[in-house]
Order: C-alpha cells, then sequence, then structure tokens
C-alpha cells in the first residue's frame, strides 16, 4: 500500500507515522446475546414503546449520518481540484516539493507498506498533550531526539482511524475550517479513543468541537434504550469527554438492560465503570425478587390482614398467596433462588415478566357474617389484586436505579 501524507503544519518539524490505519473497531460480539433470557425488552416505562426504535433503526440511522459525512467530504475535495491523491508530493525528507502543495492534503509515494504520516508541529502537541510533552522532554524516551537523517521528530502510532487521528490533529493545530462540524457516533467514539490515549480529554480546545458534535448526535440520532453497541460507545465517549448527562444516562441504561458484566469493546471505559454497572443491574435484580418473598410471606401469615375486607382475610391471603406462589416457581425465583451475578437477567425482563402476573379472581359475599347464608345475598369479586403489589414493587426498583456519576470515577493513565 502507498505512503498516505498530510500536511497539517506547513514548517513541521514532527512526524507521526500511523501503521495498520483503519483496524477493526470496538466488535461486538453478538454470539454472546445467546446468554441472555428470552423475554421481549419492551421498557417498564410507559413511554419507551413508543420512543425506542429497534437495534437495526439506531444502527440504520448511524450509518446514513456517517455516508453522508463521507460524501460531503467527497464533494469538498472534489470542488478543491481534484482527490487527495492529486496533491503535490512531497520529498523523501518531508519538505513540501512545491508551495502549491494544499494544506491537509494527501499525497500518495511509492508502495512503501499501510502507512499514514501526519506532518506536524512539536510544540502544538505539548501544548495540550501530557502524553506528548513528556516524551518530547524527557531523555527517558528515545522519540525526545530529533532525527539525523531529516531533523525532525518521529514517533510511531498503530490501529487509529486515519480520520479520526486527521481531525483531531487539525483541532490540535487550531485548523478550525478542517475540522467537520458534525460527524457519526461510530467517529466521535474514535475521537474519544485517540484523545483518551493522548491525554487530550480535559483540554479546552475540544471543548467547542465536542459540544456541537454532541448536540448534532443527539439532536438527529437516538439516544439508545436498549443495551447495545452504541451505548457502550456512548458510555466510552461520554466518560472521556466529561460528559455528564450522557454518561449517567447511558449507565442508567446500561444497569437496566444489560444481563451481565458488559462488552467493554476494547474501548478505553475501565474496568471500574463496567464493575459498578454490574454491581448495580445485581443489586436491582435482588431487589425485586427479595421484595416478592417478602409479599409472599406477607400473604402467608397467619395474621395477614386484608386490606379491603379484613373479615376475609384468610381467603384473601390464600389466593395471593398460592397464585404468587405459582408464579414465582414458573419464573424459577423459589429453589433454588437466583442470586448474583443474575448471568443471563435483565432488569428490564425481569420486571416485564413479573407484571405479567395474572390477578385471581374470587367472589364473596357482602356480609359481614355470611355463615348464615341465603339465595338472595349478592356476591362481589374480591378487589385485592396482585397486579398492584407488584406495581409498587417494580416502581420502588426504578426508582432506586440510578446512572453512574462521572465525580465518582477515578481513572488514572497507564504510562
Amino acid at each position: 500500500m502507498p505512503i498516505i501524507k498530510h500536511e497539517i503544519d506547513p514548517l513541521a518539524d514532527t512526524v507521526i507515522t500511523l501503521h495498520n490505519p483503519g483496524a477493526p473497531f470496538a466488535l461486538w460480539k453478538e454470539s454472546l446475546d445467546g446468554l441472555a433470557d428470552d423475554e421481549d425488552l419492551s421498557d417498564v416505562e410507559e413511554d419507551t414503546k413508543s420512543a425506542v426504535p429497534s437495534v437495526n433503526e439506531m444502527m440504520t440511522k448511524h450509518s446514513i449520518l456517517e455516508y453522508e459525512y463521507e460524501m460531503k467530504e467527497s464533494t469538498i475535495r472534489s470542488s478543491d481540484g481534484g482527490s487527495e491523491a492529486t496533491a503535490a508530493p512531497i520529498a523523501d525528507n518531508g519538505v513540501p516539493a512545491s508551495s502549491a502543495v494544499l494544506d491537509s492534503e494527501s499525497t500518495v509515494e511509492g508502495e512503501m507498506g499501510n502507512e499514514v504520516q501526519y506532518f506536524v508541529s512539536s510544540r502544538h502537541l505539548m501544548l495540550v498533550s501530557p502524553w506528548f510533552r513528556r516524551r518530547f522532554t524527557s531523555d527517558t524516551f528515545s522519540e525526545s531526539k530529533p532525527s539525523a537523517l531529516d531533523g525532525r521528530y518521529h514517533y510511531s502510532a498503530s490501529d487509529w482511524d486515519e480520520e479520526a487521528l486527521l481531525i483531531l490533529l487539525n483541532i490540535i493545530h487550531l485548523r478550525t475550517r478542517k475540522v467537520p462540524a458534525s460527524i457519526s457516533l461510530e467517529m466521535f467514539a474514535k475521537i474519544a479513543v485517540i484523545a483518551d490515549y493522548y491525554e487530550l480529554e480535559d483540554e479546552q480546545a475540544l471543548d467547542r468541537n465536542v459540544k456541537d458534535w454532541t448536540a448534532n448526535i443527539w439532536a438527529n440520532s437516538y439516544f439508545p434504550k436498549i443495551y447495545c453497541r452504541d451505548l457502550v460507545l456512548w458510555i466510552c465517549i461520554s466518560r472521556i469527554f466529561c460528559l455528564r448527562e450522557q454518561f449517567e444516562q447511558a449507565t442508567a441504561v446500561a444497569i437496566k438492560a444489560s444481563w451481565g458484566w458488559i462488552q467493554d469493546l476494547g474501548l478505553p471505559i475501565h474496568e471500574g465503570i463496567t464493575s459498578e454497572i454490574d454491581r448495580a443491574r445485581c443489586q436491582a435484580i435482588e431487589q425485586v425478587i427479595a421484595k416478592l418473598h417478602q409479599l409472599a410471606e406477607r400473604y402467608s401469615d397467619i395474621g395477614y390482614s386484608c386490606p379491603k375486607f379484613k373479615h376475609h382475610s384468610p381467603q384473601c391471603g390464600a389466593c395471593l398467596y398460592g397464585t404468587l406462589m405459582k408464579y414465582m416457581k414458573r419464573w424459577g425465583y423459589l429453589t433454588p433462588r437466583p442470586e448474583a451475578p443474575f448471568v443471563g437477567m435483565r432488569f428490564y425482563n425481569v420486571c416485564n415478566k413479573i407484571r405479567r402476573i395474572q390477578n385471581p379472581q374470587w367472589w364473596h359475599t357482602s356480609r359481614q357474617a355470611h355463615h348464615h347464608y341465603s339465595s338472595s345475598e349478592a356476591f362481589m369479586l374480591h378487589p385485592c389484586k396482585l397486579g398492584s403489589e407488584i406495581d409498587t414493587i417494580v416502581q420502588d426498583a426504578q426508582a432506586e436505579i440510578k446512572g453512574l456519576k462521572l465525580k465518582d470515577i477515578h481513572v488514572n493513565h497507564s504510562q
């Protein structure tokens, strides 16, 4: 493959060589979906069915956005006078062969491997990146010395997305006209991963672009309401760029909709986040199951008192207890009782399942004392329902679930 060269700074004193550009990114393991229970993912909240698209719909919309962005970029390149490969060549020493070289246009040289080179300024890199600052100023790194061949500093990178790194370097070098106003969620995640690696996530230079990209994606695509790849991308992006609202919302969905330890997709999400999500998921499921057992114990107690007709307490307790126990046995919540880590169990599905319980129906006389039965006496449907008790259990459990707070997450960069 030919070497592609991007001239970010015409007076560049540094060359970043990207090896293996466009490596597979954040691969989702579909086979793990088989671990989940087979209940549908209808949200237990009232407005979710109408508001939540399918995974295919979400993926399609993101794909369209990315396609439109790529087409827009192609149009811009064409209007500038040709494709990237038509830019004037750069000599072997990296110096522009003529003053006609277009900024940041790509140049193809001979077949020298699958590489991309970025010609940049060390001062710009050091201003925004502690990672680069350490390597430029510390004698412990071989890259801190310029090459004897061309007098430039040389750094290697691998597996990054070519376009994502180019966008990030254009931002660092204040080339705002070269930075797209909108990007896809996929590209946003790729940029975030690179920014995290070079420790740029707190840099003010990125703030405006991050806010614009976030607002654009937020307005033009669905925020995931199910556990899927896009949700994991949001967790990664919001953690790296300190997007508090998005981080809390994404982790709350993960707690409710995941069925075990979430996939990190090889992204810098960090184990502390994934473990806390799973801990909260297990806690929420345990709360629901524990409340069901407590409800069964209340109905089975000899002292149970019917809240509607106290004189029918024995019959009321027996009907509700028997029905609840049958359903709990069907759900597998009795013996053995499910325990953490609840592999394959989603909070959403647990709630949906128990809300489908059918209320037992039985009739009784309206008399206070009915041992003298008369055929003229009226019978009435007993008003106590399991459904209302189940709804309370679900609502209480939902209210307890909160997304994670960024201020509680502490991440140390490995040097």
